[in-house]
């Protein structure tokens, strides 16, 4: 089992501690949320792009896989100080910073592992989860995933591309998504630490989309080791 836990330690002493455990090979979460909201419902507000089908799906997965988190974060503001120590088997990342920096982190984790064929298409990163993550480590992390599930395609004799054109499209979507889950939240939250960490979310995802080419042409001078002559790297 792959276990992640994030503790929270507010300035007034308050506490929240969630532990995750993920099959690790299908990475799917072990211990979802039993709690099911109205406004966790497929029908309540569904995404504009959602493709799962009405009559056989009761629930959207990503609120349900969320419920829970959002609950116990509803009467946070976005800026409410908070130590957060992050707990996986290899190491320990402890950051005192904004409760939304803290909750979009550990939100990634929630909405991936749920279920949802849009989001699933970001699962493989989270085997190797990094808290608290820049737009650039975020951008550096998804073109490795996205060349890697490419060249296992490859192997497959299914088809690849390798010009990032296939990520672009899946960060639209999910920036779709992301835009749908806003809409739920408004309804689950009285403050705002829900909503602007999952705007945080959606900023890298905008990012991929909309400048797909220049977020990663950003990261060419890190590799000018491999671009002098014509050898084999």
């Amino acid at each position: 089992m792959i276990r992640y836990q994030y503790a929270f330690t507010f300035s007034d002493g308050a506490t929240k501690q969630f532990d995750i455990a993920l099959d690790p090979e299908s990475l799917e979460m072990q211990n979802p949320d039993p709690v099911r909201p109205a406004w966790a419902r497929l029908d309540y507000a569904p995404c504009e792009n959602c493709p799962l089908d009405r009559a056989q799906t009761e629930y959207c997965p990503v609120a349900v896989n969320i419920a829970g988190l959002v609950e116990s974060f509803k009467n946070v503001l976005s800026y409410d100080e908070a130590e957060v120590v992050v707990t996986s088997e290899d190491r320990t990342v402890t950051k005192r910073t904004a409760a939304q920096n803290g909750l979009y982190s550990i939100l990634g984790i929630y909405m991936v592992t749920s279920g949802c064929p849009v989001l699933d298409r970001l699962r493989p990163m989270v085997r190797f989860h990094l808290p608290f993550a820049s737009i650039e480590e975020t951008v550096f992390r998804s073109a490795g995933m996205y060349l890697l599930a490419q060249y296992f395609r490859k192997k497959k004799g299914l088809s690849a591309e390798f010009a990032f054109e296939g990520l672009s499209k899946i960060y639209r979507e999910i920036n779709r998504v992301n835009i749908g889950l806003l809409k739920r939240l408004q309804a689950a939250s009285n403050e705002d630490a829900n909503l602007n960490a999952l705007a945080n979310l959606d900023v890298f995802a905008f990012t991929l989309h909309e400048s797909t080419e220049d977020s990663i042409g950003a990261l060419e001078p890190l590799f000018q080791v491999y671009l002098k002559g014509n050898e084999n790297a």
